[in-house]
């Protein structure tokens, strides 16, 4: 009997034990906070799905709307939400905004969706949302991104003086967009106008692996409208090989016009011969190349190139048939230069020939 006795109470321990282990399980495993914690977990590893389900989960278990947790849990979802590029995004993070106006995470909600849309290239809703932001209410890193990227969405809106300002302001400190935000702001300094701005900054960021391939075309482009030819013939050849063909021909042309200028005939026509063949010839360019050609003693050649240019009455015109005339006569073709000559003398733009 005393043995019956033992056994049973031995049985009735191991059902109490077992039950005890059951409820810790149950306990564990519908602890919120444990679901709350693994969500934060996979959110920070950058599991958006994942770390979505465990915020619903935490959502779902606190009743109370106005508990932290719940906030918390909320705001994370919608900015998981966010992140996996959901449709309804912008519904799901406005309600959170609208359903906690007091919370610290609402005035960060704008911020959220104008880099959403700054990452989805929709500029004009980029600016909308970045527009909302106070963004003194956000750390100093999240202010140089806010103030890079909203500046950028304006340059792409061609919101030039908008973007100046933004990147202006982030160029004050050291930053991690300072290379970036110097290109972007020397651009449109240089479509302004204000060369020298532009130059100074060009050249800051001239050995920056990003801009390298580029850079060189505008500080060629300045020099030529500072009338430097000099300080162009010295810098700029030395990069005709790292030029996009895209840009080569202009490029060249630009060096060839600065040999020009210097009178430097034979150097000119190196570089006119490149821009030839990468760009579309006009009649300005012929003229110039024709005159090379002239200035070198490659008679025939310039003589083929002048007729290119002799189809408007102008001075142009005028000036190519002379040059064609004494062309003619150096090559023995006097009979072609007499009416070139003729051709010259009816025009009036230059009486001087």
């Amino acid at each position: 009997m005393i043995r019956i006795l033992f056994n049973l109470n031995f049985f009735l321990l191991i059902i109490f034990f077992a039950n005890i282990s059951f409820a810790q399980k149950t306990f564990i495993n519908s602890d919120p906070y444990k679901s709350y914690k693994k969500a934060q977990e996979l959110f920070d590893k950058e599991k958006y799905s994942s770390a979505q389900y465990y915020f619903k989960d935490v959502i779902n278990k606190f009743p109370n709307p106005q508990d932290e947790i719940r906030i918390n849990a909320e705001y994370y979802f919608a900015v998981c939400a966010l992140n996996l590029y959901h449709r309804n995004v912008e519904t799901i993070l406005t309600r959170f905004s609208l359903d906690h106006p007091d919370h610290p995470k609402s005035k960060n909600i704008y911020f959220q969706l104008g880099k959403h849309y700054y990452q989805t290239k929709k500029f004009n809703k980029s600016i909308e949302f970045f527009d909302k932001v106070d963004q003194y209410d956000l750390s100093d890193e999240d202010q140089n991104e806010f103030l890079f990227k909203l500046g950028y969405s304006n340059f792409m809106k061609n919101n030039q003086s908008d973007a100046k300002v933004l990147f202006s302001e982030l160029l004050q400190n050291k930053t991690n967009y300072e290379v970036p935000a110097t290109y972007y702001f020397s651009h449109i300094a240089y479509k302004e106008g204000k060369y020298q701005t532009a130059l100074e900054g060009f050249k800051k960021i001239s050995e920056n692996k990003m801009f390298k391939p580029i850079i060189p075309y505008y500080i060629t482009q300045i020099l030529y409208q500072q009338n430097k030819y000099n300080e162009l013939i010295e810098y700029a050849p030395s990069y005709m090989d790292s030029i996009t063909d895209k840009r080569k021909g202009e490029f060249a042309k630009l060096i060839g016009d600065s040999y020009f200028k210097n009178k430097d005939f034979l150097k000119s026509l190196e570089y006119y011969k490149i821009f030839k063949k990468s760009s579309k010839s006009t009649r300005e360019s012929n003229y110039q190349v024709a005159f090379c050609y002239y200035k070198t003693k490659k008679y025939k050649q310039c003589i083929d190139l002048f007729s290119r240019v002799t189809f408007n009455d102008d001075s142009l015109t005028q000036t190519s048939y002379y040059h064609m005339a004494d062309s003619y006569l150096r090559i023995n073709e006097k009979g072609y230069a007499k009416n070139a000559f003729q051709k010259a003398s009816k025009l009036n733009f230059d009486i001087g020939y």
